[in-house]
C-alpha cells in the first residue's frame, strides 16, 4: 500500500511539475513575442510543429509559440493554432476560438477553416449558410481553399 501511495504522489509531482514547466513557456513566449518578434515565434512555432529547421518536433511548445504569436498580432499564428487544436488536440471548440480572431483579422484561410467547422457542425452548430458567407469572405481575402469552398458550396444549391 506504501508503494501505491508514493507512486500516486510522486505521479501527481510530475503533475504539477509539468504544468509549472509549461506555464513558465508561455510567460516567456508571451514576453519574448512582441512586436517584431511576434513573426519570428510563428515561424519557430511551425518548426516545432513539423519538426522541421533541425527543432524536435514538439506540439505543445508549438501552440505555446502560436497562442502567444496570435495574441501580439500575427494574424496567420492564430489559424495556425486553430489548426493544431482540430488536427492535432481534436479541440474543436479551441480550434473555432482561434479561426474566428483569424477571420476577425482578416486572413482568408482562417475563415475558410471557420466555414469547414460550420459546414462539419464542429465545435459549433452545423450552419451551410454561414459557411458559405465564412467561404466567401475567405474567397474575397484571397485564400484558394474560401474560393473552392465557396464554388462548391453553392454549386450545391
Amino acid at each position: 500500500m506504501k508503494k501505491i501511495g508514493f507512486i500516486f504522489f510522486l505521479c501527481i509531482g510530475m503533475y504539477f511539475n509539468a504544468y509549472a514547466v509549461k506555464n513558465e513557456k508561455t510567460y516567456k513566449a508571451n514576453e519574448v513575442c512582441k512586436g517584431e518578434a511576434s513573426f519570428a515565434c510563428w515561424v519557430s512555432g511551425y518548426g516545432y510543429e513539423t519538426g522541421e529547421d533541425g527543432k524536435k518536433k514538439d506540439l505543445v511548445t508549438a501552440m505555446i509559440l502560436y497562442q502567444a504569436s496570435c495574441k501580439n498580432g500575427t494574424i496567420q499564428a492564430c489559424n495556425s493554432a486553430g489548426s493544431l487544436y482540430r488536427d492535432e488536440f481534436h479541440d474543436d471548440f479551441k480550434a473555432v476560438e482561434f479561426y474566428k480572431i483569424a477571420c476577425d483579422l482578416k486572413d482568408g484561410n482562417g475563415c475558410s477553416n471557420l466555414g469547414i467547422m460550420y459546414l462539419s457542425g464542429r465545435g459549433v452548430k452545423q450552419n451551410s449558410t454561414t459557411a458559405s458567407e465564412l467561404f466567401g469572405k475567405g474567397c474575397d481575402l484571397k485564400s484558394e481553399l474560401g474560393c473552392k469552398g465557396y464554388r462548391d458550396l453553392n454549386a450545391l444549391k
